[in-house]
């Protein structure tokens, strides 16, 4: 008795397994995201990237954190990186919040 519940059990396991393994394979063969959650899907084939001057990261250009100078726009992978890149100007970087934030200089990431 006790044999044929581990045996059921064990067959249970192995017959979960394989679904996974198939369901993951059938998954991988359609394209689809896995679990890169909503709205961050990976861009699409042939997407430009741009590199982050200050740490040399690639990144999509609708994800990153944008500085505009003087007609000239440079993309960051994140806040703190852009901030660097202020404070290498002569700039102070604008906290959120302060009064002049969102100013013209610089455009909050649309991620």
């Amino acid at each position: 008795m006790l044999r044929a519940v581990l045996e059921l059990v064990l067959m249970l396991v192995v017959a979960q397994s394989i679904r996974r393994v198939l369901g993951g394979v059938m998954q991988g063969l359609g394209g689809a995201g896995g679990d890169s959650g909503p709205g961050r899907s990976a861009p699409g084939q042939g997407v430009a990237m741009v590199r982050d001057p200050v740490c040399g990261t690639f990144i999509v250009p609708d994800r990153a954190e944008i500085l505009n100078d003087g007609g000239r726009r440079s993309y960051f992978c994140s806040t703190a990186c852009r901030d660097v890149e202020l404070r290498r100007r002569g700039r102070a970087p604008v906290s959120p919040g302060a009064p002049g934030a969102g100013s013209p200089r610089t455009e909050p990431s649309r991620r």
